[in-house]
């Protein structure tokens, strides 16, 4: 039997695309939501640490910076508090510093800013705060619905946007392709911080679904054209039906749909996976479909993201049993085959094991799967040919009217770094396009 579109959910095939005219008019595919065709982030990314070069005794957070050719580019993390010191005094050194450095490499950023908020902000009078016990904090906070905060927020935000690299507009720079804005007045995610969401000052299901709703507003008015996500947790109050990070997953899908608003994408920062002994099934992936609900629910509406939740050959924080036996490869299975994920963060340590290496280039192939084909017309049919990586496996459909689409080979499973078929009856005017298995 033929796999088909529909039997194969957690798959991802790209959006089709026409790209070349012979007597056959072609188009291919890559990879996508099963369901949801629409672009989304992809690749492989170096995670960053506090380690770096220093300038005016700083460090700019680049040690962990590669070239390897499986990986897309570096996610770079920063603190609002360390960028505006002071109201409207900004320091974009360490962007400029890693732009620059990327851009020289051919490699993306991936910039998450920590939504560490300025101690001025809730030492403003007037400003409704929380006080957070967080070893790293243990300050008072803004809640974050606070009016002041969300305007503070929207004049960073824009000033980060229009600040210049070399001319170039942060908001507009090649080099930038994914960002993360955080959840102003909590943390990286819309998730419980040391105080509740439902236990602040003020709360209710308006003003928390409006602050978050604003969170990604001023994201995706202010970088159009770059992938907007942020992290999403199952957070919960006293109401059930729906819960709470329901409400506000249908309210975030509903106006970030592509059409009255670009699309936001939900990440989590815990993909984990573990084996019972080397090379032995069951592979147990982290998170759950139950605890990764936001993400696991929304694939075929937005992309997910994940950041591993630890290193494997470095495990921390007392996370050795989540990724027991197993190897960076079997996270990123995971959360392809369950989540429909394309977007990856790994520690560096897991990115330069010589051993892992194979898999992290198969992965990327995988990511990045053939943009063209071609197709010549012989005297007893039609060759297709695109290129390929080993292991790939394809099918090949066909159209007259690039409508209703049909099956016409077996799923091919590719041996080197070309691919060929050949249909052996001629048809004038007939689409062709490729279904990838990542």
């Amino acid at each position: 039997m033929f796999a088909t579109h529909d039997s194969i959910p957690k798959k991802f095939i790209k959006n089709w695309k026409a790209l070349f005219l012979l007597t056959a008019t072609l188009a291919a595919a890559g990879a996508a939501g099963a369901s949801g065709n629409f672009d989304r982030p992809r690749g492989i990314y170096a995670l960053d640490s506090a380690l770096g070069s220093t300038n005016n005794g700083v460090s700019m957070r680049d040690a962990n910076m590669r070239t390897n050719s499986f990986v897309t580019g570096y996610a770079l993390r920063t603190a609002w508090d360390v960028l505006e010191p002071a109201p409207g005094q900004f320091d974009f050194t360490i962007i400029d510093w890693n732009v620059r450095k990327l851009a020289a490499r051919g490699k993306k950023l991936s910039y998450m800013m920590l939504p560490i908020d300025p101690p001025w902000i809730a030492q403003t009078p007037g400003v409704v705060t929380w006080f957070d016990t967080d070893p790293k904090m243990n300050r008072l906070r803004p809640v974050p619905w606070d009016e002041f905060l969300l305007d503070r927020l929207a004049l960073f935000i824009h000033a980060l946007a229009e600040h210049e690299i070399d001319g170039v507009k942060f908001k507009d720079h090649p080099t930038l392709d994914v960002l993360n804005l955080g959840f102003a007045g909590a943390g990286l995610a819309i998730r419980d911080p040391s105080v509740k969401l439902r236990d602040m000052a003020g709360y209710s299901r308006a003003a928390l679904s409006n602050a978050v709703m604003t969170n990604l507003r001023i994201g995706v008015t202010n970088f159009p054209g770059r992938f907007v996500q942020i992290e999403f947790w199952p957070v919960v109050d006293a109401q059930n039906s729906p819960t709470l990070w329901e409400f506000l997953r249908l309210g975030i899908l509903g106006e970030f749909n592509g059409e009255t608003r670009p699309r936001v994408g939900f990440w989590m920062e815990n993909l984990a996976a573990s084996r019972p002994a080397p090379n032995t099934d069951p592979v147990m992936g982290r998170p759950t479909t139950t605890f990764g609900a936001p993400l696991y629910l929304s694939q075929t509406n937005t992309w997910v993201g994940f950041q591993a939740l630890t290193s494997w050959l470095q495990p921390f924080n007392n996370f050795n049993s989540q990724v027991t036996n197993a190897t960076p490869a079997d996270g990123l299975k995971y959360a392809s085959d369950t989540f429909g994920c394309t977007y990856f963060e790994f520690y560096v340590s897991d990115i330069d094991r010589l051993a892992w290496r194979a898999d992290f280039e198969q992965w990327h192939a995988r990511l990045f799967p053939p943009e063209t084909i071609s197709a010549t017309v012989l005297n007893d049919g039609v060759r297709v040919e695109w290129p390929s990586w080993s292991g790939g496996v394809y099918q090949v459909e066909s159209s007259v009217d690039f409508v209703a689409w049909q099956t016409n080979s077996l799923w091919l499973l590719a041996s080197n770094s070309v691919t060929a078929w050949t249909e052996p009856a001629t048809q004038p005017a007939r689409y062709y396009r490729l279904r990838i298995l990542p």
